[in-house]
């Protein structure tokens, strides 16, 4: 699967909220360019994944962390606009690890059991750079959405402004 492309500032849908058919039957598909990374569509969770794994791999590639200090450290990062779950966190941790594209050691602690630190491999370097691609072009499609709003609502407020000085003549 790939990313959908950006064409002169328009903004793109996908068969989850578009709803429509041509979406559905693999016509949009078809224009998309970029793979994505592994698991499904665009939507349905993405922009949080994409969002999760980004930081994991940033948070990793400064320095290599065990799960709780990983944890602290995203949630710093982007909790704000994603929901940063532990649990969730762990969860991906081991898929990305499963996947290649973390390592994982276990480390001794100064105090209680030994943890087990994350560090970036080649192919997590290079999810990384999917990632940043598909966040550019969502950035992108958010962008053109926020501006066809302020000048849609430019529009309503100049119409506004208009009708109020004629009502008032």
């Amino acid at each position: 699967m790939a990313l959908p492309p950006i064409d002169n500032g328009e903004l793109e849908h996908s068969s989850e909220s578009s709803g429509h058919a041509h979406c559905q039957n693999g016509t949009c598909a078809e224009r998309m360019e970029t793979p994505l990374p592994e698991s499904g569509p665009p939507g349905r969770g993405r922009y949080r994944q994409a969002m999760m794994e980004t930081s994991i791999f940033l948070c990793l590639l400064e320095n290599e962390l065990h799960g709780y200090d990983l944890v602290e450290r995203i949630d710093e990062m982007i909790g704000s606009f994603v929901c940063v779950d532990p649990g969730s966190t762990y969860r991906m941790l081991r898929d990305l690890e499963n996947g290649g594209h973390l390592v994982s050691t276990w480390q001794p602690a100064e105090s209680g059991p030994a943890r087990r630190t994350y560090s970036v491999t080649d192919s997590g370097r290079e999810l990384l750079a999917q990632w940043a691609t598909f966040l550019e072009r969502r950035a992108r499609v958010m962008d053109a959405l926020a501006a066809k709003a302020r000048g849609q609502l430019g529009a309503t407020v100049e119409t506004q402004e208009h009708s109020d000085s004629s009502n008032k003549s």
